[in-house]
């Protein structure tokens, strides 16, 4: 079972003392949602992930490796990684919690199949796909990349 220590210097403090409690979690993100299970299960009302994109880039490890664009399980490696993170999160939720999901091009209707499987948070659940704004970069071609999704669910 993964520990959680606390560094004091990190703390997030409120002067108002009914301040909701917040807590910082720094490591693995499938170890820390794992630990928060034993504590918060059903209790959190607001979870904000951003997971790796899957752009080939070496931003996504699964089975510590990296995952390639030429890996032609790429898609499917992501789901399963995804998966098991989303899983436990939505264990996290209070009834009336919400998640909020990042992601790019690269994985977004993957991304949205997964979250709409009854297994997960099912169809209904879905709130929207906003589109968020960021810096502006070129894809290469005359089309400008320069926004990114987010799924509240």
């Amino acid at each position: 079972m993964p520990i959680l220590t606390e560094v004091p210097e990190r703390a997030i403090i409120s002067e108002d003392k009914d301040a909701p409690n917040h807590i910082l979690i720094e490591g693995d993100d499938l170890e820390a949602l794992a630990t928060l299970v034993y504590t918060h299960e059903g209790k959190v009302d607001v979870i904000y992930i951003d997971p790796p994109y899957n752009t080939g880039n070496k931003d996504f490890i699964y089975n510590d490796r990296y995952v390639d664009k030429e890996d032609s399980y790429r898609h499917s490696k992501w789901l399963s990684f995804m998966s098991r993170r989303l899983k436990i999160a939505k264990r996290l939720l209070s009834d009336k919690g919400v998640i909020f999901i990042s992601i790019d091009d690269n994985e977004a209707t993957n991304l949205k199949m997964l979250c709409d499987d009854n297994e997960l948070f099912g169809e209904k659940n879905f709130i929207s796909q906003m589109i968020w704004q960021q810096g502006k970069k070129s894809s290469g071609n005359l089309i400008g990349i320069n926004h990114e999704y987010m799924f509240p669910v």
